[in-house]
């Protein structure tokens, strides 16, 4: 056969093989061969390369490359030299011989990661020296931010030290930045610094565990009550010397059935505390425990496992005795204490020895009958009976603290007072009884005080108690600096240092809620609220009332009520803006005369207690803006006219629309007022109207607060209950009142929300209705927007 002529075998395109492959039968694996047979080397080749990656280009001539086209059959398309053929589909197996599945290198290469546009190391720096000994230089911890080819330095706070371009940012190198010398060190996560987590008053401890679940009875055999058994006389008398019968813990009998149904177990034997294992179960007693909800049996363990030791986190990850149950207002915070209290008095983990022996509950003055009539109405006189000492009471006061304070009392083992007797007699306690073994805070927000230097502060601190109870329902009322103090007083150190919580957390956090704010503001916010909120959620329950009192109260229903101010208002506000812009020398004053001109222009016009006659607003005096009432309207100023004039006040006149359309003996009012003066107004126009009114501001007793509120919800105090947000704002139940107007808006919200939930809480039988009045175009608008910033700032903390 001619040379042309010879088949060419195993060319790439030929339809006919004349090699074909032998392939094993099915399931018959084939013989190993060596590769290459007799030449073993010629199976080992260099990797195949393409001709189109490395070879000389000829641009002149041609090249065709072929392939297959993506539609079967259709005619394969070709590439000019120095193009790239494109890849499309798969090649077309040769005809007799195996397919072969090759991967295209460029095509199966992986995407490549995007390099963040941030990156972020922790570092060392210090100023510029001329010496080049490194250890005589003083070295300070930061961060460097590089976005290239800009490097920043940060201190530890999050503060800007310098910035500048430094070159090449990577862990190990050395770059000067201004006039600082910096040494990166290890990467740091952007989430790590968001959060806050990598600066100074971030957390180095683990995440901690969401609220722990009821813990398991170990011992699931019937509950048996101990017997005086000479075996249990041996055990008892070896737990005291500090081991078993075996050289280990005896497990002992829990004072209450831990397996019975409805059994809230506070822990079980075999837990490890601070002071040792535990080796009795912890069980509430069924008496009071009957009548707890699951939130309250959630916030109760809660409690529990933080005086005893149980919890951990913060920026330290060490373990506090002290907690904050936030729960909001009318949700059974008194319930869950005398639930706790009860518990600690009776019991403990080891040994069965009772955790607290003497416990004191300081609260504002109006509250402490409120606290006795609580520990009565759920424990009785004959299980528990406080020792209630109310502000005022002089030499008496002091010689109940002596006799509460001596060693040998078994009687009172609960001391109920205010702040105010309590700051006065703290001495006599701590040096009687060396400490108390429970302190709890009700309206723990009053301990706002960032410095922690108040006297109500340093009194309860020289009670030398570390386990605190801090119940409020407003933890965070301004800003987070106030929350801040709450939570330094009830865990010490819990979130470090004051000037760097404000810096890392506190600065960000409303910078972040402002409406100017930018995204990257936004995103640092968020990142440090969630850190703060991880940080704390240890030692903080919260449960919103909205979520759990609609389950089990009738439903509420509130408004918003924008009032226009009457003509004589409106006259009198202008003049006083015009006055206030020209001089401008006292704002805070003008601020007060524009929110008592809300509420009633015979407020401003006339003296009531809170001015002088003829005070000087914006440089002229009250009596000259009487020519500035519109002609046909009562003069404010005139005493002849009365206060409560429709005329004065547009809030007003819709307020006595609101009373006549009560019905008389069914519906009972709340009204509630900032100013004193204010309620003497509306007390008139009640008066009027006839019928009975109660009232509760800071000129009654303490001691006659519990019997007026108790009258009133019983029926016989009238239809109309006025109340100062100030005096009875905080922790009155008035369920008795099935409507609450709320008449002017505070600067702090928390006081609002404290006064609006006197209506709506447990022991409530009918729907409620809620009423905040605002005028309009006045600087109450703009103390309602506020009012809403500020609580966006409280929602950072979340829920439990």
């Amino acid at each position: 056969m001619a040379e042309d002529e010879e088949p060419a075998r195993g060319a790439p395109l030929s339809p006919k093989s004349t090699n074909p492959i032998a392939r094993p039968a099915l399931g018959v694996r084939a013989p190993f061969k060596r590769p290459g047979g007799a030449n073993p080397g010629a199976a080992f080749k260099k990797p195949f390369r393409s001709p189109m990656m490395n070879a000389p280009v000829d641009r002149g001539v041609p090249t065709f490359v072929a392939r297959v086209s993506e539609t079967e059959g259709a005619p394969a398309k070709s590439s000019m030299a120095g193009q790239m053929a494109p890849l499309i589909g798969k090649p077309k197996p040769q005809v007799g011989l195996a397919a072969i599945k090759r991967l295209n290198p460029i095509a199966t290469a992986k995407p490549m990661v995007p390099t963040p546009d941030k990156l972020y190391f922790s570092c060392l720096y210090a100023k510029r020296k001329s010496a080049k000994n490194r250890s005589s230089k003083s070295w300070v911890d930061g961060i460097a931010i590089n976005q290239h080819p800009t490097t920043t330095l940060l201190d530890m706070t999050g503060k800007i030290v310098a910035k500048g371009k430094a070159g090449t940012c990577v862990e190990g190198t050395t770059m000067e930045i201004g006039n600082w010398e910096v040494e990166i060190q290890d990467s740091v996560s952007e989430d790590s610094f968001l959060s806050g987590a990598a600066l100074a008053g971030g957390s180095t401890a683990p995440p901690p565990a969401a609220l722990r679940a009821p813990p398991a009875v170990r011992n699931a055999a019937p509950f048996r009550p101990a017997v005086g058994s000479i075996r249990d006389g041996i055990a008892a008398a070896s737990q005291r010397r500090g081991g078993g019968l075996n050289g280990a813990a005896i497990e002992r009998q829990p004072l209450h059935d831990p397996n019975k149904e409805g059994a809230i177990v506070m822990s079980s034997a075999g837990v490890d505390l601070p002071e040792g294992r535990s080796n009795v179960t912890v069980v509430v007693d069924p008496f009071i425990g009957r009548h707890l909800r699951p939130h309250q049996r959630d916030g109760v363990r809660f409690m529990y496992e933080c005086v005893v030791g149980l919890r951990r986190g913060g920026a330290s990850g060490s373990i506090h005795k002290g907690c904050l149950l936030a729960h909001e207002m009318g949700m059974g915070k008194t319930l869950q204490v005398i639930a706790l209290l009860w518990t600690l008095l009776k019991q403990g983990p080891i040994a069965g020895k009772p955790v607290v022996r003497k416990a004191v509950i300081a609260c504002p003055a109006s509250l402490v009958g409120n606290w006795g009539g609580e520990i009565k109405k759920w424990l009785n006189d004959t299980r528990l009976e406080p020792l209630l000492v109310e502000g005022g009471e002089g030499a008496d006061g002091k010689q109940k603290f002596e006799d509460w304070a001596l060693p040998n009392q078994r009687r009172h083992c609960v001391l109920v007072t205010s702040y105010e007797t309590l700051r006065s007699h703290a001495k006599t306690v701590q040096k009687a009884t060396g400490g108390i073994d429970l302190l709890v805070c009700d309206e723990a927000h009053r301990l706002k005080n960032t410095k922690g230097d108040t006297q109500t502060i340093a009194a309860l601190r020289a009670l030398r108690c570390d386990r605190r109870v801090l119940l409020t329902g407003t933890p965070i009322q301004n800003d987070l600096g106030e929350f801040f103090a709450v939570m330094d007083f009830a865990c010490p150190g819990l979130l470090g240092d004051a000037s760097v919580f404000k810096k890392v957390f506190s600065t960000p956090v409303e910078a972040s809620r402002d409406k100017h704010a930018t995204a990257e503001e936004k995103r640092i916010g968020a990142a440090r609220s969630a850190e703060l909120g991880r940080m704390t959620r240890e030692f903080v329950h919260r449960a919103s009332a909205r979520d759990v009192n609609a389950k089990h109260l009738p439903p509420k229903t509130e408004y918003v009520v924008f009032v226009r101010p009457s003509p004589v208002q409106a006259a009198l506000y202008r003049a006083v803006l015009r006055r206030g812009a020209r001089d401008g020398s006292q704002p805070l004053r003008a601020l007060q005369q524009l929110q008592r001109l809300c509420n009633s222009a015979s407020l401003l016009m006339r003296a009531r207690g809170e001015g002088e006659e003829g005070e000087d607003v914006g440089g002229g005096s009250l009596s000259d803006l009487s020519s500035k009432v519109p002609e046909g309207y009562p003069d404010p100023s005139d005493p002849r006219v009365p206060a409560h004039d429709e005329a004065m006040s547009g809030k007003l006149a819709v307020l006595i629309r609101m009373l006549q359309g009560m019905r008389r003996g069914i519906d009972k009012t709340v009204i509630v007022s900032g100013y004193t003066s204010t309620l003497d107004i509306i007390a008139e126009a009640c008066l009027v109207m006839g019928g009975k009114v109660s009232r509760l501001d800071g000129s009654v007793p303490p001691n006659q607060r519990v019997p007026l509120v108790n009258s009133f919800n019983a029926g016989r105090g009238g239809d109309v209950f006025l109340l100062s947000t100030k005096a009875g704002g905080v922790g009155l139940n008035l369920v008795g009142a099935n409507r609450l107007v709320l008449f002017d808006s505070d600067w702090n919200p928390a006081n609002d929300l404290q006064a609006l939930a006197r209506v709506w809480r447990d022991g409530q039988k009918r729907p409620v209705t809620i009423y905040r009045l605002v005028s309009t175009g006045t600087v109450e608008e703009k103390i309602f927007q506020r009012q809403m910033l500020k609580g966006d700032v409280a929602s950072c903390m979340g829920r439990n």
